[in-house]
């Protein structure tokens, strides 16, 4: 966690001990349960009631985890496929003993069974986990399932919804408001940003570029370029023989086959992006960081590409 961020989870914190010390004890309140609780989330697989702040979380995958650990959240177990290594921004958050393989099986599915054997309160997942009707049934069972809004949620989106799921939602707005300032910045340094483009794509060994998410850019002031689809369900793509269409200003190519064949077309030297030094190639985790973001990792996305952004976009004012 970035000390700015560390700060933030502090300050609630100390806040939180003050309200605690003034408010109406819980006795004379509504019993042990918290304060806004239960609580009705909208989910991917629709309404669930969170009947109490959780104390033990399970998450099965990287991606929601990084929230939960901004927010201050210690989950009792995850799963982060790849480890820590394919999520380099949790490294200095997360207690590496509480890493367990088992939640998640080969075929990327929710393993209940394992699941169940840390006796969750929340059960934190992403959709793809959890497409099995019995599975998700299973793990409903077992404690609330929240599964975000979409495959692939803005952020923003799912930052708000795990601080409403854990009782942290002022602190979530913190966060948002901490990392929006902090892309202001940026753009100070790099006025040129907030009139380019961007394309963020990934390379195949067909030649086909596939669209990934690069929203994250326009924290920064940059519009999707053309073609670009965030999503990441539509399928969207250039093909190599149409590679003049990768024409922003800000392109990221994540290369999954090797690019030679992309660099060694006569076409690609005179890319856009390429004459001015704006194009990024990512590895796997910058990537990862990039196509499922969070307030851990988009630290991490401007530290990486931040300078390159900034002496850029020197070249596009001129």
């Amino acid at each position: 966690m970035s000390r700015r961020i560390a700060a933030i989870v502090a300050m609630f914190a100390t806040a939180t001990v003050i309200a605690g010390c003034s408010s109406t004890p819980a006795s004379e309140g509504d019993g042990d349960v918290a304060p806004g609780y239960p609580i009705t989330i909208e989910t991917a697989k629709g309404e669930i009631t969170i009947p109490d702040k959780p104390k033990r979380v399970v998450v099965t995958n990287g991606i929601p985890l990084d929230p939960l650990l901004a927010l201050g959240i210690e989950p009792v177990a995850v799963d982060v496929a790849g480890g820590v290594e394919a999520f380099p921004w949790l490294a200095d958050d997360l207690d590496p003993s509480l890493i367990d393989d088992a939640l998640v099986g080969d075929d990327f599915k929710a393993n209940p069974e394992a699941i169940a054997t840390y006796e969750p309160d929340l059960i934190v997942a992403i959709e793809n986990e959890v497409k099995d009707k019995a599975i998700y049934d299973q793990l409903a069972s077992i404690a609330p399932v929240v599964t975000g809004l979409d495959a692939n949620d803005s952020w923003d989106v799912r930052l708000a919804m795990m601080g409403e799921a854990v009782g942290e939602s002022e602190k979530a707005a913190e966060l948002d408001k901490q990392i929006r300032n902090d892309a202001a910045t940026l753009v100070e340094q790099a006025p040129g940003l907030t009139d380019a483009t961007y394309q963020w794509v990934r390379y195949e060994a067909d030649g086909n570029l596939i669209m990934g998410n690069g929203s994250v850019l326009e924290l920064f002031g940059l519009a999707p370029g053309d073609g670009q689809d965030n999503t990441m369900n539509s399928g969207a793509s250039i093909s190599q023989e149409n590679l003049d269409q990768l024409n922003a200003d800000v392109v990221g190519i994540w290369c999954r086959a090797e690019c030679a064949p992309l660099t060694a077309d006569p076409r690609f030297a005179s890319l856009p992006a390429v004459q001015s030094d704006l194009l990024i190639w990512p590895d796997l985790p910058l990537a990862t960081a990039m196509n499922s973001p969070g307030p851990l990792a988009i630290p991490y996305v401007m530290e990486q590409i931040g300078p390159q952004l900034t002496a850029g976009a020197a070249q596009l004012t001129g």
